[in-house]
């Protein structure tokens, strides 16, 4: 009985090549500063911007923390909006370039929904606010007349 070689395979070079050096020849995504963005995905990451800490936990990028920090983490996040391609890239592995814009994209369509959510609540909490206070702001240019 003979055995069929498939090194010359078309079909299984690349996954030879994967187990060889721990991923596809086109992708090194998740390796770090090792890891070179594509050239096609560069540019921003409005899922960064908006969804930062909770973007940055999924990515595993390891300083998202920096969101935390009191005044810092209001200038962080746009740090994180031109970066964020980058990082994601460097500190997750992903399957494709098609998998990594399908997932950066779906972070950026619930961070607008969160940011419209938020405005719309905002919005609701000031309208039942004036309505609180209508009825007493007659009486309340007493107290600050003085």
């Amino acid at each position: 009985m003979e055995t069929e070689s498939y090194e010359n395979d078309p079909d299984v070079i690349p996954f030879i090549k994967f187990l060889e050096r721990g991923s596809f020849p086109d992708n090194d995504s998740g390796r770090g500063s090792e890891s070179q963005l594509p050239e096609e995905l560069q540019g921003l990451n409005w899922g960064a911007l908006m969804m930062n800490f909770l973007w940055g936990l999924a990515m595993k990028v390891p300083w998202t923390w920096l969101c935390l920090i009191p005044l810092f983490g209001s200038i962080f996040p746009i740090y994180m909006w031109i970066k964020g391609n980058e990082w994601a890239w460097q500190y997750r592995r992903w399957d494709s370039v098609e998998q990594f814009r399908r997932i950066q994209m779906a972070w950026t369509i619930w961070g607008l929904i969160l940011s419209f959510a938020v405005m719309i609540l905002g919005l609701i909490l000031i309208v039942w606010l004036v309505m609180l206070l209508a009825p007493i702001m007659p009486y309340l240019h007493r107290y600050f007349a003085k």
